[in-house]
């Protein structure tokens, strides 16, 4: 991945490793003054977002921002992190191309479309945290509050060791990590110990579960010139922005079976697997309250019917469930 182990110079060869992470520049620095000029918009960090899927058009020079297809319930950060990108900004198109129609947040989705305008960024800028310590090079780790990371969100499991047997404390965890070559990271239930310890490999936490009740670990090694790291003491899962549809902030990521998002917090989705099932059930399921339930037309997150969040709707697999994030308790 794009992760950084150690700074070589230009010159330098990694012994053993057939991959390097190489940054080019468009021409060699000279004095001449007959330096091709380029005309049209200019990219001054020199981004490019080559690699991106699902492209049915291309709306900047860099190729970062794109009109990206297959964006049913889905929104432009888990597109950008697909490729190991941050978001920069997410719009809705006129008629696939790239002129705008509706400006949307990052994480926002657009009920009933297959396609999105989405900005990327080389990298998403770390939410700023409160302090960082400098740690010995055998013992530096970020730790990621609320971040799973798991096959197909942002790790692979290490073979035969995701999870390693028995019951683990964190530092035991950490030290199976430290003694396994493809190890960049741990898994654990926060605050459950001993407990499972999952090791983990290919790790792009942007592109990890968040605000979940599982904590990722992440080796940071230092070059070999470094007696230690300055990292960050914690990394929390964001919280999302507070809008005009969730003046509060709230999240309620993890849900399980969701076929696709209907709000901007996750609160609101289609889920599957609900054939006999109310919203209150499906809710409760994650610890949340059900606050309204749905019959949705095709998959999608236009509404059919309205529900209360104790009804089943017969012969359907999936229903529109909105959850919150306490259950109001009843009058007493």
């Amino acid at each position: 991945d794009c992760n950084i182990k150690a700074t070589l110079t230009c010159d330098e060869v990694w012994p053993g490793t057939s991959d390097l992470v190489c940054e080019c520049a468009s021409a060699a620095a000279s004095g001449s003054e007959d330096a091709p000029s380029t005309s049209g918009p200019t990219n001054s960090e020199s981004t490019t977002c080559t690699g991106l899927s699902g492209v049915k058009a291309t709306c900047s020079d860099n190729g970062c921002k794109v009109l990206a297809g297959g964006m049913t319930g889905r929104t432009c950060s888990e597109y950008c992190a697909q490729s190991g990108f941050g978001c920069a900004g997410a719009w809705e198109e006129v008629a696939n191309d790239c002129n705008i129609k509706a400006t949307l947040t990052c994480d926002e989705v657009w009920p009933g479309t297959s396609d999105l305008i989405c900005e990327c960024e080389r990298a998403m800028a770390a939410a700023p945290s409160e302090a960082t310590v400098a740690v010995p090079l055998s013992s530096a780790w970020v730790h990621y509050e609320g971040y799973n990371c798991f096959g197909g969100h942002g790790a692979i499991g290490v073979p035969n060791k995701n999870p390693i047997p028995g019951d683990h404390f964190l530092p035991t965890c950490k030290e199976a990590c430290e003694a396994e070559p493809e190890c960049e990271g741990i898994v654990m239930v926060r605050e459950t110990q001993p407990y499972k310890c999952w090791l983990v490999k290919d790790l792009n936490p942007m592109a990890c579960l968040k605000n979940t009740d599982y904590d990722l670990w992440q080796v940071v090694p230092a070059s070999p010139s470094e007696d230690h790291v300055e990292v960050p003491a914690v990394i929390a899962s964001p919280t999302p922005a507070p809008s005009a549809t969730n003046p509060e902030g709230v999240s309620c990521a993890g849900l399980p079976s969701v076929k696709a998002t209907c709000s901007d917090n996750g609160c609101k989705v289609l889920a599957g697997g609900m054939t006999g099932r109310t919203c209150s059930e499906y809710c409760a399921q994650s610890g949340f309250g059900c606050a309204g339930a749905w019959e949705e037309v095709a998959n999608d997150c236009n509404i059919k019917a309205t529900l209360t969040c104790n009804e089943v709707w017969p012969g359907t697999s999936d229903i529109i469930c909105e959850c919150e994030t306490a259950m109001a308790a009843a009058p007493s």
